[in-house]
């Protein structure tokens, strides 16, 4: 699991995170909400060690990381798969080169294993054939797809998701979902989804934690969302999406 106790990270005078605890359970997928700027993308690369923290600890795995180098966070961050909200592929390599990116650099496994590995995860996220295609070539789902078939090629322990809805069509963003859920229940990886959807919040998450003023003002599961007498994550969620869609989707579940 990952254990994070009071941690803070600011930018000159703006506090973005006031004090952030919270554990993310080994083996499911933990959901953090919030609306846009409340430091969620923050909190991830802090985790990262991408951002450094202020104060507070973080436990990976039961590694207390709070204090470690670059040169210590590097094996803690092969462990760590991460799509980025904008899918971060490299635009002059091909599908085939990106997904293989990370085993190339931090590997010794033969071309043949590499070879092996990157078609079976492009067929994992339904993306069979594409190998040789630039990601000029492909629409915003299918970079995606290819962005989770690299963060999984080095098979991670963890996956951190930040937004990987945003900017996406509502059938292609459900197919997004439907992966994410593939992913942990096949490959059993701790997952962290950063989203202000709520349809998809609630289509691939077991636990949830609402951000509000840097600070963790809700933790439970989905349900307990809906019935949260928090008001900031009421507010919330009736500028995200219409409650009685969620709660049919609950129903329906």
């Amino acid at each position: 699991m990952i254990e994070l106790f009071d941690i803070k990270k600011s930018f000159g005078a703006q506090r973005v995170l006031q004090g952030i605890s919270l554990t993310i359970p080994k083996g499911k997928t933990t959901v953090v909400l919030g609306r846009s700027g409340c430091g969620k993308s923050v909190l991830l690369k802090v985790i990262l060690r991408l951002l450094s923290l202020d104060e507070g600890k973080i436990v990976i795995g039961g590694v207390d990381t709070s204090n470690f180098s670059e040169s210590e966070m590097m094996p803690i961050r092969r462990k760590i798969g991460m799509l980025f909200q904008g899918a971060a592929l490299f635009d002059s390599m091909t599908v085939w080169q990106n997904v293989a990116f990370p085993l190339i650099e931090h590997s010794k496994l033969s071309i043949e294993e590499i070879n092996r590995r990157v078609i079976s995860l492009l067929e994992f996220v339904e993306l069979p054939g594409v190998e040789d295609k630039l990601p000029g070539a492909l629409s915003g789902g299918m970079k995606k797809r290819v962005a989770l078939a690299r963060a999984l090629v080095a098979q991670p322990e963890y996956i951190f998701y930040d937004e990987p809805t945003t900017g996406l069509d509502p059938i292609t963003a459900s197919k997004i979902n439907l992966l994410i859920k593939k992913t942990q229940r096949e490959y059993g990886t701790t997952s962290v989804v950063v989203t202000h959807d709520m349809v998809s919040a609630f289509t691939v998450g077991d636990f949830f934690a609402f951000m509000h003023d840097g600070k963790i003002a809700f933790k439970g599961n989905s349900r307990g969302v809906l019935t949260s007498d928090v008001a900031e994550l009421q507010d919330f969620i009736a500028d995200a999406a219409p409650k009685e869609i969620l709660q049919q989707f609950l129903d329906g579940r």
